[in-house]
């Protein structure tokens, strides 16, 4: 069985573990600690990182592979947190406003404000930049993973992605469809859905399984937005989609 390209899937594939039948080492009290519930009622904040950017804080992200704490600003910096005592541990010039981030196992995806997607090596000294994809001309808000390991990025239209030769990203289709954010679903048999959100209010639910004659197809359409979509969160414990938008629903 493939492990977790990404976070999400992270959580999907090791939520259910039980720590009492599988031994699981040094990973056990970090993957019980994610497991518990967010205590809604009389949860409190526990820490405050004071000037952890010269400007807004458009996304958060938590690396379970490393885990840290990810932090992407309008100042164009990627900081990686410690989640023991929230210490700085290491910080990336991504030169752009940063708009979205997503986690693989090895790497880090960037959207930007000027439709720029980078790439960053999580494992090497000094995070390097692997790639950097120019397919997009407006913010780049969304980014997801199909489980096939295609990157999926939107702004102006939707671009898919497959690995080419030497692990490198190539575009394999291109959706035109405008979209400010996007979930990726597991689905039966290793496929995924993906879903979005514009700035109509219309959420869609695509289908991404594809072959030579049939390309993405929209299997829905969802309406209860009066504004834009801005997030979406896939529950995988409920098996609900949560959205929010413009409209403060």
């Amino acid at each position: 069985v493939d492990g977790p390209r990404t976070a999400f899937e992270a959580s999907e594939m090791w939520g259910d573990i039980d720590t009492t039948k599988v031994d699981l080492g040094t990973l056990a009290p970090r993957i019980l600690e994610a497991q518990r519930q967010i205590p809604v009622r009389t949860a409190r904040p526990v820490y405050r990182i004071e000037n952890a950017h010269d400007c807004y804080i458009r996304v958060l992200v938590w690396d379970p592979f490393r885990d840290l704490l990810i932090s992407g600003g309008g100042d164009g910096w990627i900081r990686l947190w410690s989640t023991a005592d929230h210490a700085l541990e290491d910080e990336i010039n991504a030169r752009h406003s940063v708009r979205s981030l997503l986690v693989l196992t090895s790497s880090l995806v960037s959207g930007h404000n000027n439709g720029e997607v980078q790439i960053w090596d999580m494992e090497a000294n000094g995070k390097p930049r692997l790639q950097h994809l120019r397919l997009h001309r407006e913010c780049v808000y969304a980014l997801a993973m199909l489980r096939s390991g295609e990157l999926v990025t939107g702004a102006e239209n939707i671009c898919v992605f497959s690995r080419g030769h030497g692990g490198t990203f190539q575009l394999a289709r291109k959706i035109p469809e405008d979209i400010l954010c996007a979930c990726a679903v597991p689905g039966r048999s290793g496929e995924s859905q993906v879903v979005t959100g514009n700035m109509k209010g219309v959420i869609m639910v695509w289908d991404t399984a594809v072959s030579a004659s049939r390309d993405w197809r929209l299997a829905a359409t969802c309406e209860g937005h009066t504004r834009s979509v801005w997030a979406l969160c896939f529950v995988r414990e409920a098996g609900l989609l949560a959205s929010g938008g413009a409209d403060h629903a």
